[in-house]
């Protein structure tokens, strides 16, 4: 826990910490029946050597399982990281979701969760962490206080990280809007350059015996040249 809690985590970091723990709840929660870890937090998330993560302490499993034999229930989990269903002995898929939400809201601000929650129980984490747009709702959807309105598919949720992490290339002309149209400006092809016009001085013609006025006169006799 102190490893990843001393961090100084970037947005980018955690998206790919949340891929990599998705795809391991997305295994579990893919099991008959599905396997609800129920304490996904930071102490829970061991680093190995060549990178990975690894989560650990399945110990609130089992416990569920025994209570389940015994027909008891107990409260499983961490205050901060525990969601509100669990306080009435209840968990689903979403249960480890709000949890994961609950780890990347810890790492992002470096807060422990338990100080993110008034005097009600209400969580209050948005002021505390700066991140973009979409990571934000994609938090917020994580940490819906009502299960059934919460995400609680890990592997649709872990395509949508991958998503923002490794957004699609556009190519330029790959639209299918008329290629002489960019960015809603109409693209017309240049002019042909204007070309100059010059005019040049017609020859001045003087006539040498002009005619009367008003009279036409004969038009002179051409004489034959011989080659």
């Amino acid at each position: 826990q102190d490893g990843l809690l001393s961090h100084r985590w970037s947005e980018r970091e955690v998206l790919e910490l949340l891929a990599e723990v998705l795809e391991v709840l997305e295994y579990l929660h893919t099991r008959h029946p599905p396997v609800i870890h129920r304490d996904v937090k930071p102490a829970n998330l061991v680093r190995l050597a060549d990178g990975g993560l690894k989560l650990v302490d399945f110990g609130s499993v089992r416990d569920a399982l025994r209570n389940d034999e015994l027909g008891s229930q107990t409260i499983a989990g961490t205050f901060g990281y525990m969601a509100p269903e669990q306080f009435a002995g209840q968990a689903l898929p979403a249960t480890d979701i709000y949890g994961l939400g609950m780890t990347a809201v810890s790492l992002l601000s470096r807060k422990n969760p338990a100080e993110l929650h008034d005097r009600s129980g209400v969580l209050h984490w948005e002021v505390e962490v700066s991140v973009s747009t979409r990571v934000r709702a994609l938090l917020q959807s994580m940490l819906h206080p009502d299960p059934h309105r919460r995400r609680s598919q890990a592997g649709e949720l872990r395509r949508e990280v991958e998503r923002i992490l490794h957004p699609p290339a556009v190519e330029v002309g790959s639209s299918p809007v008329s290629p002489s149209l960019r960015d809603g400006r109409l693209n017309r092809p240049p002019p042909p350059p204007v070309r100059p016009v010059v005019l040049q001085s017609l020859p001045e013609v003087i006539l040498e015996d002009p005619l009367p006025s008003g009279s036409l006169g004969s038009p002179p006799q051409l004489q034959p040249t011989e080659l």
